[in-house]
């Protein structure tokens, strides 16, 4: 988070620190100017900082100092040539919803139909646990709850239809299967 600042015509109070090797690289700290630019002029990018006094270091918003899941309380691991650090508890929460968003966006055009916060929805009623239960999906569940009315169910449940005709490669990437590197 940032003080809002103008950077090319645009207010920015946010930007993103990719993962811990870009905070130690930039060496940033928190409460200390940074120099912030528009990179592609769209994303706002922390270049560097402008040390002005003594400050403490920067931990990465959502993680604990003790490296626990902020969603199950999992200790964390970070692979030892890999950049993020995660959570390798296989029924987080968090975890799950994230291959589920992963899934409706790389599996279909669904995306369109399905947003973040209905993936949420549908996962808070145990509609969706994997990504096979988009598949077993019926009307009678889905209309009714929040932002699922008759044309948006009948809409979403051709485009989940209409995605089983795609090439097995975009299956296999939507399961988000992680490669294990030796």
């Amino acid at each position: 988070m940032l003080a809002p600042v103008e950077v090319g015509g645009v207010r920015i109070g946010l930007a993103t620190l990719h993962n811990e090797e870009d905070l130690a690289r930039k060496d940033l700290r928190a409460g200390e100017d940074v120099i912030v630019l528009r990179a592609g002029d769209v994303i706002p990018q922390v270049v560097s900082r402008r040390r002005t006094w003594p400050s403490t270091s920067v931990v990465p918003r959502g993680h604990t100092r003790r490296r626990h899941c902020p969603f199950c309380n999992t200790r964390t691991i970070k692979p030892q040539d890999g950049v993020f650090t995660k959570c390798p508890n296989p029924v987080c929460p968090a975890r799950l919803w994230q291959l589920l968003k992963h899934f409706r966006l790389a599996r279909s055009d669904g995306h369109r139909r399905l947003g973040e916060k209905q993936v949420a929805l549908l996962q808070e009623h145990q509609l969706v646990e994997t990504a096979g239960d988009f598949y077993r999906l019926t009307a009678e569940e889905l209309v009714g709850l929040e932002g699922f009315a008759e044309l948006s169910v009948k809409n979403l449940l051709q485009a989940i239809e209409a995605s089983k005709e795609r090439p097995f490669a975009r299956v296999l990437f939507a399961l988000g299967i992680e490669r294990s590197v030796r």
